[in-house]
């Protein structure tokens, strides 16, 4: 017989999409937040440098060491500050830039770094006032 003498050919029907496998489920994309995290990251390793500084002299103090050894420690420890503030803020920026979907975590990075950076060039600022 042929197929015309079988009769009409049911139609294919498709599975409802819950009933496919898992295995053909498409994972979904990453969400995106590498660049706040690493801001969130640089602003609380700069807000740790106060607490480093206080330590640093406390230590160096004890030891003995000259003043001068201690001024240079702690605008290390500022420049270092320094850096780190504003790479959480640049991070911030671009995170806020690109619509990261982390823009909380955007914004608490590029607050904290910034008024840690406030801070920063205000004690710079006594210190060049207070040197007269």
């Amino acid at each position: 017989m042929s197929a015309a003498a079988q009769g009409p050919v049911p139609p294919q029907y498709q599975p409802y999409p819950s009933m496919q496998p898992m295995q053909s489920m498409q994972p979904a994309p990453p969400r995106r937040r590498i660049f706040a995290v690493l801001a969130l990251v640089a602003a609380g390793l700069e807000l740790l440098s106060g607490p480093a500084s206080a330590v640093f002299i406390a230590l160096a103090i004890r030891s003995g060491d000259a003043p001068s050894a201690i001024g240079i420690g702690t605008g290390a420890i500022s420049i270092a500050s320094g850096i780190l503030g504003v790479a959480a803020v640049a991070l911030a920026i671009v995170s806020l830039v690109l619509r990261e979907p982390a823009r909380l975590l955007a914004g608490i990075a590029l607050g904290v770094a910034l008024a840690a950076l406030v801070g920063l060039v205000a004690s710079g600022l006594q210190y060049a006032l207070l040197a007269f």
